[in-house]
């Protein structure tokens, strides 16, 4: 039991299953709409980008500030936070809404044929601020060194969206298949994580404070360099999928993305299981306990490199056994 509690091991399940799952969903989606429009599905989940600036800058500072021995804190940290999701999710409709036309006028000038074309963006906007909403319960949840759980309600989304997927695309859904059920993983995450984190917040007492500025303003103040940091790192994949679709075609996209899920069983698993030690690594910093961090960290080290050496050599042996079958 306290195997399948670990962080590293928990980390290990759920980026392992979600990229398998996502290779037999790109698998699905190639099969039932052509590696065109599966090109395109890729270019729209870029949108999903605001999402994962929103967790690493909210998630990873909320993280830092959750304490289990501070209900009432964390009950301002809940509160205080949504302030930025909010305004994030009305920025994003609002952008949704001056582009929507030109989307559509893209859809119908490449002649790609989905039903209900106007209602791409909308839906996806509602994807992303579930997504975003789903930030602040898992990071709770990982700030409380629950992280396992949030692994594994995410590893059981992604089951519940394959099996969406399958199913739609057996009743000829189409390309409304990949969003609908896109759409019931998030549903999943959200409600399930929500419910969880609440139970674990202990709220016993009335809020005194809705909005703490002096909470918001460390937010803010560690959540933004963090995403200067990674404004490179994340925004260059969507800028290459834009320029090789651009110049190459939506089936190029397709096939770079079958290559970066597989690379992705070996880059993944390490970054979520780096995430889920800061709760521990900030501990042992606040108490000074210099020692056992570094023991720590060359424990993580060693996990990783055990991990990633061998899992790379199989790729490296297996790439065109896995190429040739897309």
């Amino acid at each position: 039991m306290n195997f399948l509690k670990n962080d590293a091991t928990s980390s290990a399940i759920y980026v392992v299953s979600s990229s398998i799952i996502g290779l037999l969903l790109t698998t699905l989606s190639l099969n039932f709409l052509g590696s065109e429009l599966y090109g395109l599905w890729i270019l729209i989940l870029t949108i999903l980008i605001l999402g994962m600036f929103g967790e690493q800058g909210l998630g990873l500072p909320i993280i830092r500030l959750i304490s289990a021995n501070n209900p009432q804190k964390n009950q301002e940290v809940l509160s205080t936070s949504l302030v930025p999701i909010v305004t994030l999710i009305i920025f994003i409709f609002f952008l949704i809404f001056f582009s929507n036309g030109l989307f559509v006028d893209y859809l119908i000038d490449s002649n790609l044929k989905i039903p209900a074309p106007q209602l791409i963006l909308p839906f996806m906007g509602v994807i992303l601020s579930l997504f975003l909403m789903s930030i602040v319960p898992t990071a709770f949840l990982t700030g409380m060194k629950k992280i396992y759980i949030a692994n594994y309600l995410k590893a059981s989304g992604r089951f519940i969206q394959i099996i969406t997927a399958y199913v739609l695309f057996s009743k000829d859904f189409g390309f409304w298949s990949l969003i609908i059920s896109l759409l019931s993983y998030h549903v999943f995450v959200v409600i399930c994580s929500v419910l969880i984190s609440l139970r674990s917040l202990n709220l016993t007492k009335p809020i005194s404070k809705f909005f703490n500025k002096k909470l918001f303003d460390e937010i803010l103040s560690v959540g933004y360099k963090i995403v200067l940091g990674r404004i490179v790192g994340l925004g260059i994949d969507p800028f290459f999928k834009f320029t090789l679709g651009y110049f190459l075609g939506l089936n190029f996209v397709a096939y770079f993305d079958v290559a970066f899920k597989v690379t992705a069983l070996i880059t993944q698993v390490p970054i979520v299981a780096l995430k889920g030690r800061i709760p521990i690594f900030n501990e042992l910093r606040e108490n000074n306990n210099f020692h056992l961090l570094k023991k720590e960290i060359k424990k993580i080290d060693l996990l990783i490199s055990f991990y990633v050496i061998p899992l790379s050599v199989f790729m490296f042996l297996t790439a065109d056994f896995f190429l040739q079958i897309w």
